[in-house]
């Protein structure tokens, strides 16, 4: 893991918490939902660990102190895939092989599921991994579309989904692995032709599989683990399912 660099997203405000509280730093079993990230990734052996931060930043970076992390800054949340681009310095300081990067609001992420992910997208060569899990309905996530050949073609947001395309019930964690290479040289392509005018991340994947690379998935059988918070009763629901 030597060869891996974290990115946590964690610029995010959380507006639905109804709180002035950054998103991440929310609590679950009195800890922020940050710090469970930080350790999941610190228990696979991954050393380089950025935090991309936004809103109170101040207070986001104070509170992950302790775990010597770098951070970039996302002054305006503009999408996923531009709190990416945000932390592209940090990234090229130290020139990992691949980047894992998942967000500071899934606490309930386990160490054994991201070294599983790093090891499928070594193992297969690929460009970019993508974790996923499947829900009966799958709401809001964005749908991990498939050919023919069980080969996965892109990932489609929920508000840009087909009635078809939403049956869909593989969905995108918002975890991903890449190799570093084609995340620099594939990041300025992402547009925001889309319902929320953002850079979605998730865009990569069509840009990287229609340059001919290997796009990889790695599918959990338990979504609760990949599970965000954006209210209070989310995370009163995750909590309960944790011991």
């Amino acid at each position: 893991m030597s060869n891996v660099m974290a990115i946590i997203l964690a610029a995010g405000k959380g507006t639905r918490f109804n709180s002035d509280l950054p998103k991440v730093l929310h609590t679950i079993h009195k800890k922020p939902m940050v710090h469970h990230v930080i350790e999941s990734v610190r228990q696979c052996g991954i050393t380089n660990t950025c935090l991309v931060v936004g809103y109170q930043k101040e207070a986001v970076l104070s509170a992950c102190q302790p775990y010597n992390v770098s951070h970039a800054t996302q002054m305006e949340q503009l999408g996923t895939g531009h709190a990416v681009v945000c932390a592209l310095d940090e990234i090229q300081k130290t020139n990992p092989t691949h980047c894992l990067i998942l967000a500071g609001d899934c606490p309930l992420i386990r160490s054994e599921t991201l070294k599983s992910l790093v090891a499928t997208h070594t193992e297969t060569q690929a460009a970019a991994t993508i974790l996923t899990a499947t829900l009966a309905d799958a709401g809001n996530y964005g749908r991990i579309i498939r050919d023919q050949n069980n080969h996965i073609l892109a990932i489609k947001e929920a508000k840009d989904c087909t009635p078809n395309e939403r049956r869909i019930q593989e969905f995108n964690s918002g975890i991903y692995c890449f190799k570093t290479q084609e995340l620099l040289s594939s990041i300025t392509h992402i547009q925001t032709n889309n319902a929320q005018n953002e850079y979605y991340l998730t865009d990569m994947i069509e840009i990287l599989k229609n340059q001919g690379l290997i796009i990889s998935g790695h599918c959990i059988e338990n979504a609760i683990e990949v599970s965000g918070a954006n209210t209070q009763d989310e995370l009163a629901i995750l909590e309960q399912n944790t011991h």
